[in-house]
Order: structure tokens, then C-alpha cells, then sequence
């Protein structure tokens, strides 16, 4: 998934778009409500470089969780953040993280 993003963050800086982010951001969305239909939360997402603002920020202030993916454009090193509104309940926040945790979205041939 990190080269991926990385490639579209090099591309975002001369062509913007927000097409990709949109998608991957409705890919996580899509993903975790299909094992959890029953949890109706409120997702964002913040994409960017380790310098500067983000290049796509979905975030609002009633988001329950919030994924965060930083790239490195040298290819050193990416992260998933994912950050849960600590008023839900701990099951809740424990069942978020096992399902977020390092799950690869960017793959084209994901149907779900």
C-alpha cells in the first residue's frame, strides 16, 4: 500500500486530485462495515508526506475513527495511524484496531 500512496502523493503535487483518496478512503470505510455491519461509525482520513499539510484530509469532528497514513516519499518508512474516539467502549476500540491493523486496501482486485 505505501508505494502506492506514495506514487499518488508524487503525482499530487503536479496534477492535484483527490479521486484516489476518496476511494481509499471508502475502501476502509467499506471494508470494516462489511464484517461489522452492525457498527455504524464515522470514518476520516488524513493522507501525507512526513513535511508539510495533508494532501487529502477527510476529518471532521464527530469522526469516531480516524486513519492516518504517512508517507516518505525516499521510501524509508510509511504508517497506518489509526486513532479511535476514546468514547467508545474498549471492545468497540479493540475490534477497530484487529480489523485496521496493517490491512493493505490499495490492491486493485479487492471486491467486497
Amino acid at each position: 500500500m505505501a508505494k502506492r500512496i506514495r506514487k499518488e502523493l508524487q503525482s499530487f503535487r503536479t496534477n492535484p486530485s483527490n479521486e484516489f483518496f476518496e476511494d481509499l478512503e471508502n475502501r476502509f470505510k467499506t471494508y470494516f462495515h462489511s464484517k461489522y455491519p452492525e457498527m455504524n461509525l464515522k470514518f476520516g482520513l488524513i493522507v501525507g508526506g512526513v513535511v508539510g499539510n495533508a494532501a487529502y484530509n477527510s476529518f471532521q469532528s464527530d469522526c469516531e475513527v480516524i486513519i492516518g497514513l504517512l508517507s516518505d516519499i525516499t521510501d524509508i518508512d510509511s504508517k497506518q495511524a489509526t486513532i479511535i474516539n476514546k468514547n467508545l467502549d474498549i471492545g468497540t476500540q479493540d475490534i477497530i484496531f484487529s480489523c485496521l491493523y496493517k490491512v493493505d486496501l490499495v490492491d486493485e482486485s479487492l471486491v467486497f
